[in-house]
């Protein structure tokens, strides 16, 4: 039986013809059990290892029959012997990942922006924040005129529609930064040689808004460094803010651009 292994006859070999053991069929015995077969020439490693085989057998094998069928034997033995290892590996989808860099052409365009109520937008020097007011005839050279610029993606991107910079003035631009947990839309200064490349994920991104048509005539701009927030102004008559908000705020995204 395999709990009369004899460790000094598994041992009777000389250290200088060391191999790796080799497990031999289980074969029956003449009384009925199980007798591992082990080659003569073997290791002090080779011992330990079939000791902890032979213990493993002993027990896991007492519940199975002596007349098992050969296959099913062998198939038990080896359940008891391998044990399983599940290695997982993960894939990293950063290396896939491509930054999407926006870069500037040469063409620039001059417009003007009129929201659907026919508020033109208004700036006084000095002031960083737009304003949208409704403009009489002889005011109309109050009008904000706009430098819009054009950049291209380095390749495909989600956004759709056409990236733009849109500046007031010298050096005075769209910008969308958040404060106070909400995206604001301000007046920034920083120069045009400075902005020719623009990094999707960079904080100079927030001088950019997607431009899409709506229908025939309107146009939304929206964040590109915050997506789904968009220039805005009130349907409130009293109310002059440009702001950015979202599609449920209950404000004016749509506008009119004409030429100045």
């Amino acid at each position: 039986m395999m709990g009369d292994l004899d460790l000094l006859q598994a041992i009777d070999c000389s250290p200088e013809n060391e191999l790796l053991l080799l497990v031999t069929p289980v074969q029956d015995s003449l009384d009925g059990g199980l007798q591992p077969g082990v080659p003569c020439k073997r290791s002090m490693k080779c011992v330990a290892n079939l000791v902890l085989v032979v213990n493993r057998l002993s027990k896991d094998l007492t519940c199975f029959a002596s007349d098992l069928r050969e296959d099913k034997l062998c198939s038990a033995i080896m359940d008891c012997v391998i044990e399983e290892i599940v290695v997982k590996t993960e894939r990293s989808n950063y290396s896939r990942e491509k930054k999407v860099i926006f870069k500037r052409s040469s063409s620039v365009s001059k417009f003007i922006l009129r929201d659907t109520f026919h508020k033109d937008f208004t700036w006084n020097s000095g002031k960083l924040k737009l304003q949208a007011i409704t403009l009489r005839d002889r005011f109309r050279d109050h009008r904000v005129t706009f430098d819009m610029f054009k950049y291209h993606p380095t390749h495909d991107s989600d956004e759709g529609g056409l990236t733009v910079l849109m500046s007031v003035g010298e050096g005075m631009h769209f910008s969308c930064s958040m404060s106070a947990d909400k995206p604001e839309l301000q007046l920034e200064e920083c120069s045009l040689e400075s902005l020719k490349e623009i990094c999707e994920d960079e904080n100079t991104n927030r001088f950019l808004f997607t431009r899409k048509t709506e229908g025939v005539s309107l146009t939304t701009f929206e964040s590109v460094k915050y997506p789904g927030w968009f220039i805005s102004t009130s349907y409130d008559g009293t109310n002059n803010s440009v702001e950015m908000c979202q599609e449920t705020d209950g404000r004016v995204r749509s506008f009119r651009l004409s030429q100045p």
